[in-house]
């Protein structure tokens, strides 16, 4: 890891990413492909704080059901599910889902969006 803190230790999801349950590793490169838009949330986190795995159940039945699932340090556990008969469909939208909880999450961090943190900084500008 970079100890500079650039670009080098910066979470991605081709370094969090496992392929669980359904998933084949000759498929990687197109689930990469499809996951990249993870990317721009994830890099506000380490490498060494986010763990992701992708999982399917019931591959190629009527009730395929894809589950993505993020750990990052600090938050609670994100969920992306999707049941879709097209399987790249259901990827995406269980990123799509991803996404939105990882924004809600972490806008709930940001000063703006909490009026005790809001305070609690505007206190420590003042001192």
């Amino acid at each position: 890891m970079a100890a500079d803190g650039g670009d080098g230790d910066r979470a991605t999801v081709a370094g969090a990413l496992r392929l669980g349950a359904g998933w084949q590793d000759s498929e990687r490169d197109d689930v990469l492909a499809r996951l990249g838009q993870l990317d721009n949330r994830l890099k506000s986190f380490r490498a060494d704080e986010v763990d992701m795995e992708l999982s399917v159940k019931e591959r190629g039945g009527p009730q395929q059901k894809v589950t993505l699932e993020c750990w990052l340090a600090g938050l609670p556990r994100v969920v992306g599910t999707a049941e879709e008969p097209d399987l790249m469909r259901g990827l995406t939208r269980a990123r799509d889902e991803v996404i939105t909880q990882i924004t809600q999450v972490l806008g709930r961090r940001e000063p703006k969006a909490n009026r005790h943190l809001r305070e609690s900084v505007r206190g420590a500008d003042a001192g």
